[in-house]
């Protein structure tokens, strides 16, 4: 804001700011009215964090597992425990609308994975995955934090970024640590969803942290006769961290169809100079005498008629080829859609962390208990 007296100023008794527009040295006073410039978090943060669409999702993978940090004494490295629970492979049909499970697997105390089945009166709990499907629709967050620098547009860890012990410790206090090959693990799990364009996205869970309020973050904890949250109130939340990749089984490969075989002794018709012989032995055959035209005709209409039938399946072949090409062609483009849309999906990505509230987190985080539920009895059980 422009402190100096309006009249030394020359406002004429206004109010006015300096503004700069972004890249320029040049700066200009203006009268402006700041009140429009909100700096609520849920006036600007963008409201559709994943950009998907709920019907969309085709697979989920849900891993329970829990991971914490600390120091080692003796060396001072940060060391990584890893305690698992269960992974769970979901596929969703939408012509039935139903989730089947493709694949469980349980942990044991050392982590080692054993696959599993459901018991004989279980059965997926469809109404929580339902639920966890459609919140990923709207997931609404309630702050962002920058990442450190040094994570790449992938968000694949740098090798100057490992080396970077300030990053790489900020990294770790929020729940994320960067591992070799450039991956990282989370202190809460993950989850995966699978779309039917190709695109997947992996969602890792970090440490609980408290957002300060002004007003979205405190309205599930406003007091129920009505009144306001203080602006001082805080809400709980949990860290995330968002990337996308490219998953080819995801799409539907193209069914190209069979080429056609030529008939059976279109080979002897389908060169020219078969034809030409054919020609010429009916030729010879009618100087020969008048008892061998009608021999000679017979088979000049033979290999006219197979001339025509190699053409014919000549043009059938050339027919399913162009076909085949265009529903290639059309999953190719499917497929370098799904690689662009990745790429502009980790540029959103690269530079936040995400903080979502423990209801969002407890609806799109689902370990074994809560993904499964006991069959009801059958009507005749129950009798």
């Amino acid at each position: 804001e422009d402190k100096r007296p309006a009249a030394a100023a020359g406002a004429g008794g206004r109010s006015l700011r300096f503004v700069r527009r972004a890249g320029q040295d040049r700066v200009y006073r203006v009268d402006l009215d700041t009140a429009k410039f909100s700096t609520t978090f849920d006036d600007w943060i963008e409201k559709d964090l994943l950009k998907l669409s709920p019907w969309d999702v085709r697979r989920l993978t849900l891993d329970d597992s829990t991971c914490s940090f600390g120091a080692d004494e003796a060396s001072g490295r940060l060391m990584i425990k890893l305690d698992r629970s269960s992974r769970a492979e979901l596929a969703y049909d939408d012509k039935e609308a139903k989730w089947s499970l493709v694949r469980l697997e349980g942990f044991d105390d050392k982590n080692q994975a054993k696959e599993e089945s459901l018991a004989a009166d279980e059965e997926l709990a469809s109404a929580k995955l339902n639920d966890l499907r459609n919140a990923l629709g709207d997931l609404k967050i309630i702050d962002v934090v920058r990442k450190p620098a040094g994570l790449s547009a992938d968000l694949k860890a740098e090798e100057a970024f490992a080396g970077d012990r300030e990053a790489v410790t900020s990294l770790a206090q929020r729940g994320f640590f960067a591992v070799q090959k450039g991956d990282m693990v989370s202190s809460n799990g993950e989850t995966v969803i699978g779309m039917k364009d190709g695109v997947e996205y992996l969602l890792r869970f970090g440490n609980g942290t408290t957002v300060s309020g002004d007003g979205t973050a405190t309205q599930e904890e406003a007091p129920a006769d009505g009144a306001g949250a203080s602006p001082d109130a805080e809400a709980t939340g949990r860290y995330l961290f968002v990337t996308a990749r490219f998953n080819e089984g995801l799409l539907e490969k193209p069914a190209l169809d069979p080429l056609p075989e030529p008939p059976a002794g279109a080979d002897a018709a389908t060169p020219d100079g078969d034809k030409d012989k054919q020609d010429t032995d009916a030729k010879e055959a009618t100087d020969a005498g008048d008892a061998k035209v009608d021999g000679a005709a017979d088979e000049l209409k033979k290999a006219e008629e197979a001339e025509a039938k190699a053409q014919a399946a000549l043009e059938e072949r050339r027919r399913v080829e162009a076909e085949n090409r265009r529903k290639q062609e059309q999953y190719d483009e499917q497929v370098k859609g799904a690689e662009k849309k990745v790429r502009d999906l980790n540029n959103r990505f690269a530079d936040w962390y995400y903080v979502v509230s423990d209801k969002e987190y407890d609806k799109i985080h689902l370990g074994r208990d809560a993904m499964v539920q006991k069959k009801e009895p059958a009507a005749d059980e129950q009798k």
